[in-house]
């Protein structure tokens, strides 16, 4: 597919010039075999059309993962631009040299992009920037981040073997979600992939939960008049709503659906398991996706949702919880046990996955891991501590 751009090899120097100075005094930029790992978040994701959408991106691992060149591709038919977020951690316009990247000339890959360089976070030993994209129309676009070698071989824009790279996929809806489509015979077994946002949302007790499912065939082409429906397997609303039809896609493959916390004010506190699926059967269905939705107790008091954190030796686990967001983005330290208050000397921050990884070199003794306390939104996400491994 072909998708607008603007050609940026006049701009790169501008904009690591300008990406510097809104970052911070870099000095020689992060080389790709010195990152280990690249993210993106959100992973999959939809906003409003019109609203510029941020996105996180992370470096971490290896020798140098601060000072990173990243280069953002976005690939789609969608028309997008790059915007400056207005929340975020270091927020950098891509390519400010041209700004509004607009209809521009189409490069060879098909892609419009830019480049910016991490700035050290919160996190000791990691690198990000928030980025935003927006767009004035209903669609989708799939978004690829890698990290560059300024000056080597693969200085081409392009991601190649040993570079880091990571995606995430967005799509716009009209405020109202817009309308569905109609049916299209044949087109339901046409579907290759079904993926329904957003993954987490937590909403007050009897309120409607809205989300929107996407319908993609070969080459992840939007499907028109697919049926979609969804059923709650688990939670506090999987006795009142049984399998339900969405309807069908409209020509962006995007579908609206929607249920309300069926028992109204006196609704428990808890968490639903909500999956998408193609078709009317979610028995036979080929094409399924699991979300959640969280609704707060009567009386709007945040839940409290438990969290654990496993260890291996290697200073490596995973935060794991009932509820997605209780798993991502959590701070995780790690705790030298001596005589008296434990020592930290580790930290990170669980990757979307809720996995963690701790570089320490030369560690003896005994350690744990403790994942700090959080409140998201009105879901209070509680701490919890590792066993105790032995390194010698």
């Amino acid at each position: 597919m072909l998708r607008p751009t603007t050609t940026r090899r006049g701009v790169r120097l501008a904009s690591l010039i300008l990406g510097t100075l809104m970052v911070g005094s870099l000095a020689t930029p992060a080389l790709a075999s010195h990152v280990g790992t690249v993210e993106v978040t959100p992973p999959l994701g939809i906003e409003t059309v019109g609203i510029c959408s941020p996105f996180l991106v992370t470096t971490s691992g290896g020798s140098d993962p601060i000072g990173a060149v990243v280069d953002v591709e976005v690939r789609g038919v969608t028309p997008v631009e790059f915007c400056l977020p207005a929340v975020g951690l270091n927020p950098v316009l891509i390519d400010p040299a041209t700004g509004d990247l607009g209809n521009g000339p189409v490069e060879i890959d098909g892609t419009i992009g830019g480049e910016a360089t991490t700035a050290a976070s919160a996190v000791i030993g990691q690198g990000e920037f928030t980025f935003g994209i927006s767009s004035p129309s209903v669609g989708s676009y799939d978004i690829d981040v890698f990290v560059e070698e300024p000056g080597g071989p693969d200085d081409n824009d392009d991601p190649d073997a040993g570079e880091p790279i990571d995606t995430a996929t967005q799509f716009f809806v009209l405020p109202n979600g817009g309308s569905n489509g109609v049916k299209v015979p044949g087109a339901t077994e046409l579907v290759m992939s079904l993926d329904c946002v957003p993954e987490d949302a937590t909403n007050p007790s009897g309120s409607a939960h809205d989300f929107f499912c996407r319908a993609t065939g070969v080459a992840g082409a939007a499907i028109a008049g697919a049926e979609v429906s969804f059923n709650v397997t688990d939670g506090p609303n999987a006795a009142e709503v049984s399998a339900t039809q969405c309807g069908y896609t409209a020509a962006t493959g995007i579908v609206s659906c929607s249920y309300t916390d069926a028992t109204g004010s006196d609704s428990p506190a808890g968490t639903d398991t909500i999956v998408g699926f193609t078709g009317s059967d979610q028995l036979t269905s080929v094409n399924q996706d699991t979300i959640l939705a969280t609704f707060s107790a009567a009386g709007g008091g945040a839940n409290k949702v438990a969290s654990t954190i496993t260890i291996a030796r290697r200073f490596k686990g995973r935060v794991k919880s009932a509820v997605g967001k209780c798993e991502r983005r959590r701070k995780v330290v790690l705790k030298k046990v001596r005589k008296g208050r434990d020592k930290t000397v580790g930290r990170d921050r669980s990757n979307r996955s809720g996995r963690y990884r701790i570089h320490k070199s030369d560690a003896k003794g005994r350690y744990y891991t403790k994942v700090k306390k959080a409140r998201k939104s009105s879901v209070v996400c509680l701490s919890d501590k590792s066993k105790t491994v032995r390194r010698s």
